[in-house]
């Protein structure tokens, strides 16, 4: 994860990335560029102030589910991906096989209220069969009863709901444009879009999350 302090363009942008408590989250294939402005809490929109501003590059599944709970947290989102959005375009991926979703990616659903949504969606997956060459093929079930599953889904609808799901939280979404490079000596980053148009991004600090 890239994670970084930024002022855009002539834009200054201001907020506060909000890590688990315990630990800082894993990367997972986003960048989120921030400017901490103070160490307190959220601003109150209601008192007059500016909204937090974050910024996520990566629109899969992490960084539209990210954006959403951020947007419902109070925080202005501006998600940038450098696929067009599959939405208009249809979902393109390499990763074509259905999605095997485990308790802990119900868990974060659930923090959205989306997980009945794709529940709907999913089919349950008790087990493996297992095939040994005596004979007498077996399933093998992953828990001890029907509460210890896993969930197959489409990776590409799953997608699709949770940019929705973003988009309806207050995200913007801009799709077409991807980070080209990152200098953390010089403290800039570099975005492309689909034109093949860079643009530079200038920022005020900058550290690498493992």
């Amino acid at each position: 994860m890239l994670l970084a302090s930024i002022r855009r363009e002539s834009i200054r942008t201001q907020g506060a990335l909000l890590p688990r408590k315990d630990e800082p989250a894993e990367g997972v294939g986003i960048a989120v560029a921030y400017d901490l402005r103070n160490s307190g809490a959220i601003p109150s929109t209601e008192r007059g102030m500016t909204k937090p501003s974050i910024t996520l590059i990566g629109g899969g599944l992490v960084g539209a589910l990210l954006g959403t709970l951020l947007a419902r947290r109070g925080y202005r989102v501006d998600l940038f991906e450098k696929r067009t959005d599959p939405r208009r375009a249809g979902f393109a991926g390499g990763r074509s096989i259905n999605l095997a979703l485990a308790e802990r990616g119900l868990h974060a659903l659930r923090q959205a209220d989306l997980a009945d949504e794709v529940l709907e969606h999913a089919v349950m997956m008790r087990g493996r069969m297992v095939h040994p060459r005596e004979g007498a093929s077996g399933l093998q079930r992953y828990g001890v009863d029907d509460s210890e599953v896993i969930w197959s889904v489409a990776r590409g609808g799953l997608n699709v709901l949770l940019l929705d799901a973003a988009e309806a939280a207050g995200v913007q979404l801009h799709f077409g444009q991807s980070l080209a490079s990152a200098d953390f000596d010089a403290r800039r980053i570099r975005v492309i879009d689909d034109h093949g148009i860079h643009r530079e991004v200038e920022v005020r600090t900058c550290q690498r999350l493992a």
